[in-house]
């Protein structure tokens, strides 16, 4: 037992020195396009600016003011991320961005040691916590700045409640990640497929409060969010990972490698194909629906690994939600 929990230790003492080291690479070299985006958002917010209807132009207005060189607009994410960031406006931004990226690595690490309590031997646990700790995608969110761990820890809370059925629990946690970023939308649909109406309410509440919250501190315009339609993206650029994107790689000319054909209709009708039965699949794998006293993580595990490959605008880094 001692040997067990000297091992424990020793691991998340290594981890986090390394997260360390990850942290200083990132602030010394600068490596962040996305973090810069939300840091302009939260400042766009402050001063009455509708950040969701700013230009490439208002961007590069905002990064000269606030001597940015490397950033990539625009900022289509939901206001919370734009609100957490608040702080770093007041701090210099080497110092900002440190803290984030240590955030964002701490976040990784007790992602791991969560997700590690569903394993029942020791060997278990460590091969979880190994797996979530080194998981490329987290590593690649971190050095371009990205929420995406910072989301898929709060939804990894929000999946250990909801597998208890604490639904109040866990649809606070899961309202805060979908705020932050909507990567775990595969959990809502879950809670849908098992009617799971008493977390989907509070879930609403909750949302509903947040938004509020943020709408008080910024300004009606950071709703604006809402009811945007985001499109279905034709991408050939390959860390565009997605089914739909990969259709668009076979079947029209690129510069990024051999195409069987160039034609854009064709590639769009195959990637919508493809997308289809993947989720008709997995829809037909987790079936029936209803029942809410029913809780499989497979089949959660089945819907969550369905959606970013159905959905076109899925980058790789995405993927970080595969850790659960």
């Amino acid at each position: 037992m001692r040997d067990r929990r000297t091992l424990e230790i020793l691991s998340i003492a290594g981890i986090g020195l390394f997260y360390l080291t990850v942290a200083l690479f990132v602030v010394r070299y600068n490596t962040p396009v996305d973090y810069p985006v939300y840091f302009m958002a939260a400042y766009g917010f402050l001063n009455g600016e509708n950040v969701y209807a700013w230009s490439n132009e208002d961007f590069a207005r905002i990064a000269a003011i606030l001597n940015f060189h490397r950033y990539a607009p625009p900022y289509p994410y939901p206001p919370l991320t734009a609100f957490i960031t608040l702080p770093s406006l007041f701090i210099p931004y080497p110092a900002g961005l440190f803290a984030w990226t240590m955030l964002n690595g701490l976040a990784v690490v007790i992602t791991g040691i969560l997700l590690a309590n569903l394993a029942d031997t020791t060997s278990g646990r460590m091969l979880i916590r190994i797996s979530v700790w080194l998981f490329v995608p987290f590593l690649v969110s971190l050095y371009a700045g990205q929420v995406n761990p910072l989301v898929v820890c709060l939804a990894a809370i929000s999946f250990l409640a909801f597998r208890k059925m604490r639904d109040a629990m866990g649809s606070w946690f899961l309202s805060l990640s979908l705020l932050l970023k909507p990567l775990v939308v595969g959990l809502v649909g879950y809670l849908l497929w098992r009617i799971r109406w008493k977390a989907l309410v509070w879930l609403a509440v909750f949302s509903a409060a947040i938004l509020a919250v943020i709408a008080l501190t910024f300004g009606p315009y950071s709703l604006d969010f809402l009811g945007r339609s985001t499109g279905w993206p034709m991408r050939t650029y390959p860390p565009a990972q997605n089914l739909p994107s990969l259709a668009a790689r076979w079947l029209t000319a690129h510069p990024y490698g051999f195409s069987l054909a160039d034609n854009p209709t064709a590639a769009r009708w195959v990637g919508l194909m493809l997308a289809a039965l993947l989720a008709a699949a997995t829809l037909l794998l987790c079936w029936p629906p209803g029942n809410p006293s029913v809780w499989s993580d497979a089949q959660l595990g089945l819907i969550l690994a369905a959606i970013p490959l159905v959905n076109a605008r899925t980058w790789y880094h995405h993927y970080s939600v595969m850790a659960i």
